[in-house]
């Protein structure tokens, strides 16, 4: 029973974490092609090439977990195989990285490709700085609307303490 439970719980998370990813790949595509204000052609184009460079990254990053995985346990008359295995396979990584510089150009051109990956370094590290630190984003509001609210004053000692605090 509880290794059913254990199977659903995965295959659940599992699908949940893939609905997830495919939702923030659609929000990072709606969001370039707004900023970039894309035309119908470009904007099928780019969201496809955003599409396929994911998945080939995907693909490769699982390759590098197995290797690293394998290099974990490797025997000395190994190693230098698993390491030469491992090192082909990043620079596979990074060649998907240079071909998203040479599809997003020709599909964008030079100038929107420009600010198409400023765009994606900004939105990138947003979602970072979301990710690690989760309570100082949802504190943080455009300074607009910081300087309309009143700011709540620290809790005293009687606030804490007293019985009508709830």
């Amino acid at each position: 029973m509880r290794i059913w439970v254990l199977m659903s719980f995965l295959i659940l998370a599992g699908s949940w974490a893939e609905a997830s990813k495919n939702r923030l790949e659609e929000l990072f595509i709606w969001k370039v092609s707004e900023e970039l204000k894309l035309s119908v052609t470009e904007e099928k184009q780019f969201s496809d090439t955003v599409r396929e460079l994911n998945l080939k990254r995907f693909y490769f990053n699982e390759e590098i977990q197995k290797h690293l995985v394998a290099m974990g346990s490797t025997e000395a008359s190994k190693a230098k195989s698993k390491l030469s295995l491992y090192r082909q396979t990043l620079k596979k990584y990074q060649d998907v990285n240079l071909e998203e510089i040479d599809r997003m150009q020709k599909i964008l051109g030079p100038q929107k490709a420009n600010q198409y990956f400023v765009l994606k370094n900004d939105l990138s590290q947003k979602l970072k700085n979301m990710i690690s630190n989760p309570e100082k984003s949802k504190d943080e509001k455009p300074k607009e609307e910081k300087s309309k609210e009143e700011k709540p004053k620290p809790p005293t000692s009687s606030m804490l303490f007293s019985s009508d605090a709830e």
